[in-house]
C-alpha cells in the first residue's frame, strides 16, 4: 500500500518526545483504488537512542486508533499496540526513514512490518531545540 502522512512530533527534551501520525493512503479494493484517511497513531513516548546531526535512531510505543474506515479507506478497523524502531538519515530538513514495527492487534494477532519513506520537515523555531515540528511523509509498507 502506498501512503502519505502528516506527522506532528514534539520534543520534550533531547531524549524524549511524543508524536501523532495522520495517514492518508490508497489501497486496491475490488479492482479499484480508493484513497482515504487511515488509522490515527499516537506515540506518547518516543525515546532517542542515538542522535547526531546526520543520523537519528529512536524507539516508541504506539497506539493505533481505528479512525479509518476499514471497508473503504486504508484503515484497519481495529485497535493495536505497536513497538517501533526508527532509523532516520537526516540532511537539513529532509530525511530518509526506515521503520521496523512489531504489533499486537485487537483479537490477539501479531504482525511484523517494515516501511521506508522520505520526509520533509517543517520546524517551528530552532532545528536543534526541543519544540514542535510537522513532517510530510510518503512511502511504502511491507508486511511479513
Amino acid at each position: 500500500m502506498s501512503w502519505a502522512s502528516l506527522e506532528v512530533p514534539y520534543a520534550l527534551t533531547d531524549a524524549l518526545g511524543a508524536e501523532i501520525f495522520v495517514p492518508y493512503g490508497r489501497r486496491a479494493l475490488d479492482g479499484r483504488s480508493d484513497p482515504g484517511i487511515g488509522d490515527l497513531e499516537l506515540q506518547p513516548n518516543k525515546w532517542s537512542l542515538l542522535r547526531s546531526r546526520d543520523l537519528v535512531m529512536t524507539t516508541a510505543l504506539g497506539v493505533l486508533v481505528p479512525s479509518g474506515n476499514a471497508s473503504r479507506d486504508p484503515g484497519s478497523g481495529r485497535w493495536a499496540v505497536e513497538h517501533h524502531l526508527f532509523v532516520d538519515a537526516v540532511a537539513g530538513r529532509l530525511a530518509l526513514q526506515s521503520n521496523l514495527i512489531y504489533g499486537f492487534v485487537e483479537g490477539g494477532k501479531q504482525e511484523l512490518e517494515s516501511s521506508a519513506s522520505a520526509a520533509r520537515m517543517f520546524f517551528f523555531g530552532d532545528v536543534d531545540a526541543a519544540g514542535p515540528a510537522v513532517e510530510l511523509t510518503g512511502g511504502y509498507h511491507v508486511s511479513f
